[in-house]
């Protein structure tokens, strides 16, 4: 992202709620142009209950998915 002048941030949650609540307050309150994640079958650690969540956030802020396996 840096090789293509993106603004962005790593953070870490407070981990106090469930992490999709957390994650779309934080980016609601950044007024975030978009939200993206890279999942990967493998880690089943990204459900599709969480990436629908995910995608039809209260905030209307779109959501990015890629397939991290066919990025390698």
């Amino acid at each position: 992202m840096k090789e293509n002048d993106i603004d962005f941030k790593i953070v870490s949650l407070p981990r106090e709620r469930g992490f999709d609540s957390e994650l779309l307050d934080y980016v609601g309150s950044l007024h975030a142009n978009v939200i993206a994640a890279a999942c990967s079958n493998d880690l089943k650690l990204v459900t599709n209950n969480h990436m629908q969540k995910n995608i039809e956030n209260t905030y209307r802020i779109p959501f990015l998915t890629l397939n991290a396996e066919k990025l390698a």
